[in-house]
């Protein structure tokens, strides 16, 4: 949408901006889509599921996702307490 902290800290000063990104801002995968399956396999957590000489099964609560968005909040309600 083009919106971004600079732009939209003009038209309200006191803004407070969540952003969530599976890679961070910076490297070689800052733009790649990322979620909790993708998330899984990259951190090497779906090793740890399945059975074993079966092939690596993902978790079924998508708790990546969930972590993501849960911190995301938290992050906003402390700013929200610091200002």
């Amino acid at each position: 949408m083009g919106l971004d902290y600079g732009l939209l800290s003009e038209i309200n000063p006191a803004i407070i901006l969540v952003s969530i990104s599976g890679f961070g801002s910076f490297g070689p995968y800052a733009k790649k889509l990322c979620f909790h399956a993708v998330a899984q396999g990259m951190s090497g957590g779906i090793s740890y599921t399945g059975f074993p000489g079966n092939p690596p099964t993902r978790v079924a609560v998508p708790y990546v996702d969930f972590s993501s968005g849960i911190y995301g909040a938290l992050g906003a309600m402390f700013a929200l307490y610091y200002r």
